[in-house]
């Protein structure tokens, strides 16, 4: 192959990694590529999976030329499992058809098409790197997920079903209705840690090993495409939704555009919290919760940091509330009525592939969101905008310029007597925060008068969610 004098020149590691992610995105389920690299008269063997990377040790082929002919013999008999590709998966690009899903029966009636792909996770070698296709149960439309999920996680359609069970406990809100519905689930026959067992003796102190799972699910809608009053309602529900989970210890933790989802029932519209794969669940749970998970464009600015992503930082409900955030502001100033996406200055900088530049982004604009605007579409709702992102801005700004005065005189200067000295801010509790959250939605539509009060009204919140003294 010729190359461009100005084309990058990669490392033979990094490309064969390069190959490995192209492969993994350019069919629906690949447990593991197997590659070499060739340097001279000496060749090493790599193993790419979704837990991580394994490098044999050089041979030479010239020196070692029975154990090199013994190796191809060997893959000369590969078939495709043996190659990664599990079990009833096409080996080749998908064409489009409805195929019967891998792992159900005829009687199951689940199709799916393999190449209407609806959502897939960015291309990164390693972790659950899910991937949601268009299918068919019967006569009703379903959503396909393969997620290669972590072994020792509570499984999503688990943690669906528990929530769900407190549901038939909640008397005051129908929870239910705001929670997808599992239709179908199982794990396939790969083990990350297989592979590590045998080169190893054992898995322990090894990153978290990898599974391929099923899930089906039933078909919901984008929540964006919502007439403006409507989608504000359903984000309420959804947020009131997380909220009573969370008390009873069940907590999503990666709110995001993608995860707010909603549900038409007789031509109205059911805000739903979406995809629970790296939820928790109090007392059950092995993960408490501390590693940075999620996407980074709804993330809380105090997890963006080197604390945040060594787990050093405890999971706040706060933080959670503050997502439900980025995903209002991120819709208001994007989406038009047509839900063509606006890229803006500001936004374009929340989605930076560096965590610093990202962080650093969203925290001035909590600051100052000079220059934004809504789409036409959301300009009667951008008050609302403006309330929860000042609320953010009081939270963030106090908590970094705590840290300044810190770096400044040292921890010494904290707790010493006398008027100048700086007091440790107490942290708001979980129901405070809540209780400020929702001053502010009052506050927005008494606003607008009487039709804000209807509107209000119509969340079917009060009084149950509103918190009152």
């Amino acid at each position: 192959m010729l190359e461009h004098e100005n084309s990058p020149t990669w490392h033979p590691d990094a490309q064969l990694a390069v190959y490995a992610a192209e492969r993994f995105r350019c069919l629906p389920c690949v447990t593991h590529e197997v590659g070499m690299v060739l340097q001279d008269d000496v060749i090493w063997l790599f193993w790419h999976d979704r837990q991580g990377v394994i490098q044999s040790t050089g041979i030479s082929f010239v020196r070692n030329a029975p154990h090199f002919l013994l190796v191809l013999l060997a893959m000369q008999r590969f078939n495709s499992v043996d190659w990664g590709v599990p079990e009833g998966f096409p080996e080749q690009a998908p064409t489009n058809d409805l195929v019967l899903l891998p792992g159900s029966s005829p009687e199951d009636g689940i199709r799916v098409n393999w190449s209407e792909v609806l959502h897939r996770s960015s291309g990164r070698l390693t972790g659950r790197c899910a991937q949601v296709f268009r299918g068919t149960r019967k006569t009703s439309g379903v959503v396909v997920k393969i997620s290669h999920r972590d072994k020792s996680r509570l499984t999503e359609d688990y943690i669906v079903k528990r929530a769900r069970g407190e549901a038939e406990e909640s008397m005051k809100f129908p929870l239910k209705t705001h929670l997808p519905v599992c239709l179908f689930s199982c794990d396939l026959r790969h083990d990350s840690a297989w592979i590590r067992e045998f080169l190893n003796g054992s898995a322990d102190g090894l990153s978290a090993s990898r599974i391929p799972r099923i899930t089906v699910w039933e078909a919901l809608l984008p929540i964006y495409q919502l007439p403006a009053a409507d989608f504000v309602r359903c984000w309420l529900k959804v947020i009131h939704a997380h909220r009573v989970l969370w008390e009873k210890g069940i907590r999503h933790l990666n709110p995001s555009l993608a995860n707010t989802m909603v549900r038409m029932v007789e031509g109205k519209s059911r805000g739903v919290l979406n995809d629970w794969e790296l939820a928790t669940i109090r007392g059950e749970s092995r993960h408490d919760a501390s590693e940075l998970t999620g996407n980074w464009l709804f993330m809380a600015v105090e997890l963006m940091t080197d604390e945040g992503l060594s787990g050093h930082v405890p999971r706040l409900y706060r933080y959670d509330l503050e997502g439900f955030t980025w995903i209002l502001l991120w819709v208001f100033m994007q989406y038009d009525e047509e839900n063509t996406v606006h890229e803006t200055d500001q936004t374009w900088l929340w989605k930076s592939s560096s965590l610093d530049n990202a962080r650093n982004a969203k925290e001035d604009f909590l600051v100052v969101a000079r220059g934004c605007k809504p789409q036409e579409k959301w300009k009667d709702q951008w008050a609302l905008a403006e309330r929860m992102r000042r609320i953010f801005a009081r939270i963030n700004i106090t908590g970094r310029m705590m840290h300044e005065v810190e770096a400044l005189f040292g921890h010494t200067a904290k707790g010493q007597q006398g008027d100048t000295s700086v007091e440790d801010d107490e942290e708001l509790s979980d129901e405070e925060m809540y209780t400020m959250f929702w001053e502010e939605i009052d506050g927005y539509y008494g606003s607008l008068g009487t039709a804000g009060l209807q509107e209000l009204s119509a969340t079917s919140l009060l009084p149950v969610a509103l918190p009152r003294k």
